[in-house]
């Protein structure tokens, strides 16, 4: 489309990106978008481990990881505090399967209902957790896209990271690779 739209503030107005959208008066909803990977995955360099099974951390960590979920794929990585009350927090990775929190929410926290990657397409995650005074801040990026950022107050300094995958009918989930280093 050339030219200014009909809603146009100014005769200048041009359309800019791959993606232009255009309203009217009233209000517009979208649906159905998902981040797509515009670069090839690269493994991260630096002082990595595997994700082993129940790594204990205390601190501050980042988790990357490159996976791919079924249309029906569903898993989480948990982290369990080590202090009396503190359960923690889980990233959930949901694709359509059971639960409304979509792959990337953060869980208790903030709850995501669009789901980003395409089913059955590797994705790259990326997970930081960073504690300072009993506080967390954890923040989830889907692609190099940050989509969750949530603060918590009495958190547990130490504790134990988990992968958990969820045995639904249907449900698949392949890992490429999953690493995690303290910060």
């Amino acid at each position: 489309c050339e030219g200014p739209t009909g809603g146009a503030v100014s005769n200048e107005e041009v359309p800019l990106g791959p993606l232009r959208f255009q309203g009217t008066i009233s209000r517009v909803a979208l649906g159905d978008i998902r981040i797509k990977p515009m670069r090839e995955s690269r493994v991260p360099e630096g002082d990595w481990k595997d994700f082993a099974e129940k790594p204990a951390v205390g601190g501050s960590f980042e988790v990357q990881a490159r996976l791919s979920l079924s249309d029906r794929g569903a898993s989480q990585i948990r982290f369990s505090g080590a202090d009396p009350g503190d359960e923690g927090f889980r990233v959930v990775l949901n694709h359509t399967g059971p639960g409304p929190d979509r792959t990337g929410s953060i869980l208790p926290g903030r709850g995501l209902t669009t789901q980003h990657p395409f089913p059955g397409v590797p994705f790259d995650l990326r997970l930081v957790r960073e504690y300072a005074d009993g506080q967390d801040r954890v923040r989830v990026w889907l692609n190099d896209v940050l989509v969750n950022d949530v603060k918590h107050t009495g958190a547990s300094q130490a504790g134990l990271l988990e992968w958990i995958p969820v045995d639904v009918p249907g449900t698949e989930v392949q890992v490429e690779r999953m690493l995690m280093r303290t910060l």
